[in-house]
């Protein structure tokens, strides 16, 4: 089961909207990070921290964040009546540091396997896959055509 996460931000709406960073690091830390840990679905800031006319700290919730957080839980949840050949969705790797040869680097992970048997899991549970390359040799010669540093003797990047 999905589980939601709505941000309870620790800076005011203006704060926010004000901020090109977006969140501050202790709302990254707590309002993405953590929960991610967990296994929830972080969706957007729903609620501020103000401070009242007494000078005291209550958050308040927006009402047009709450309605996008709703509006997101009310989708999650019709993808349950949706058949899976009908459902869009997509794989996505990280590049970090941003480099072509760093695509789907994770430590202890062999990315390019994992990939390879989800598609083949979720094409056996009815959804709709293209072409899944026949092994993880080909998928990393498709990353060594991105980034022309290659590991010597392999023809793959590193």
């Amino acid at each position: 089961m999905p589980i939601l996460q709505g941000l309870c931000l620790t800076s005011s709406r203006k704060q926010w909207q004000d901020n090109d960073d977006g969140l501050s690091p202790l709302d990254v830390a707590s309002q993405v990070a953590v929960p991610e840990f967990d296994g929830r679905i972080i969706t957007v800031p729903f609620s501020f921290k103000e401070i009242d006319d007494e000078g005291l700290i209550s958050y308040v919730p927006d009402p047009e964040r709450c309605a996008r957080v709703a509006g997101l839980a009310v989708r999650h949840a019709q993808l349950r009546r949706t058949a899976n050949a009908d459902k869009r969705v997509a794989v996505v790797f990280s590049a970090y540091p941003t480099k072509h040869a760093r695509i789907g680097n994770a430590v202890g992970l062999d990315t390019p396997a994992s990939a390879v048997k989800l598609l083949r899991a979720m094409r056996e549970h009815g959804y709709r896959i293209g072409e899944i390359p026949a092994s993880t040799q080909t998928t990393g010669r498709a990353g060594a055509r991105a980034d022309r540093t290659r590991r010597p003797g392999s023809g793959l990047a590193y």
